[in-house]
């Protein structure tokens, strides 16, 4: 068998929240994701997501690591909007993304 997983082109790190940016992204966790690239015409471009966003969670779900998002991305949500919160310097907002299968 093989392991399906859901793409969503971006390289990341995991980041500090601070408190402040927490509360307003409504997620209890003090880390989440800071996208240190986003592939050019890749899902996360499509959707408008850019170098520099920090996705506090995933569907509702806070995502407090490169590893979070690594396992939030399973076969499930291959082809499935996905909804995405982030944080930018003008605020919070919720993005629409939608994984695609992982080629490699």
């Amino acid at each position: 068998g093989r392991v399906r997983r859901a793409f969503i082109g971006v390289s990341a790190d995991t980041t500090n929240l601070p408190r402040r940016v927490a509360l307003l992204s409504q997620v209890t966790t003090n880390t989440a994701v800071r996208l240190r690239s986003v592939e050019k015409n890749g899902p996360a471009a499509k959707a408008g997501l850019k170098e520099g966003d920090i996705i506090a969670a995933i569907d509702g779900r806070p995502v407090t690591g490169v590893d979070d998002l690594v396992r939030m991305l399973d076969a499930e949500r291959i082809g499935r909007e996905t909804l995405c919160t982030v944080v930018r310097r003008t605020g919070v907002s919720q993005v629409a993304v939608t994984p695609v299968a992982r080629t490699s």
